[in-house]
């Protein structure tokens, strides 16, 4: 089936483009009319949705390399810069043929959509936010370096959660010596086996089997083992102010 978008405006300049915007920048707002879809050269950009109640619900964070805004008609999203960024903005094609044009960018843009999808499908604190993490790391080709520009308040809507519990939860991987903090707005990975492990993609270490707290924020993938002692909140254990993930 052929997608067809709305067609350039003649004062709409047809060429692709460079753009910076500072933090706090716009890059484009719900319900504009779709025109280009951009390519993050520099820095980080977070999407959120305004609902009909008003209440607003972020959508992703978008770093180097991703793809935003691809998309037809209206726009569903406003996208904000969380960091000095530089972005490359293409023109949808105005010919039947625009899906081929922009294939490449519809298959990054569906990745940024299914990382989404894996983050809010996650059942406990620990296992969302470790999934968040290691997403971003994977995604910048890094091994141990988080970029965090964002705020715990945009983090905990992202995954459903509260901003007490994503701080809680932050502490208690750097009391296990999972993560490290590097100023404000960056964490460094001291075991990535671990975090993949908390995110429930692969077992725990061996030589953390010792240490029954770790062991309580993983979810046994075999065991007998309660998760109600949990000193996380998870999907059994989830505190009052928590938030239900959303679809």
């Amino acid at each position: 089936m052929t997608t067809r978008f709305r067609a350039v405006p003649p004062e709409v300049d047809w060429r692709a483009f460079k753009v910076r915007h500072h933090k706090g920048g716009m890059v484009f707002a719900q319900g504009q009319p779709v025109y280009h879809w951009f390519e993050i050269l520099s820095g980080v950009v977070r999407t959120s949705h305004i609902k009909a109640d008003g209440n607003r619900r972020v959508t992703g964070f978008f770093f180097n390399g991703d793809v935003l805004g691809v998309e037809s008609g209206l726009r569903t999203e406003t996208a904000e810069a969380l960091s000095d960024t530089l972005l490359l903005g293409h023109p949808l094609a105005a010919t039947e043929s625009a899906a081929s044009l922009v294939d490449t960018p519809f298959r990054r843009a569906l990745r940024c959509a299914q990382s989404t999808l894996f983050l809010v499908g996650r059942g406990s604190a620990s296992e969302r936010l470790a999934a968040f993490f290691a997403s971003i790391a994977t995604r910048l080709g890094s091994t141990d370096r988080v970029p965090l520009p964002m705020s715990r308040d945009d983090i905990a809507d992202h995954l459903g959660l509260t901003s007490p519990t994503v701080s809680r939860t932050i502490v208690a991987f750097e009391r296990h010596g999972v993560v490290t903090r590097i100023g404000r707005d960056e964490l460094r990975v001291l075991r990535p086996d671990i975090l993949l492990a908390l995110a429930g993609e692969r077992d725990l270490p061996a030589d953390c089997h010792a240490d029954m707290a770790l062991r309580a924020m993983v979810r046994p993938s075999d065991s007998s083992e309660s998760l109600t002692a949990q000193p996380i909140a998870t999907a059994h254990t989830v505190q009052p102010q928590d938030k239900a993930a959303r679809p």
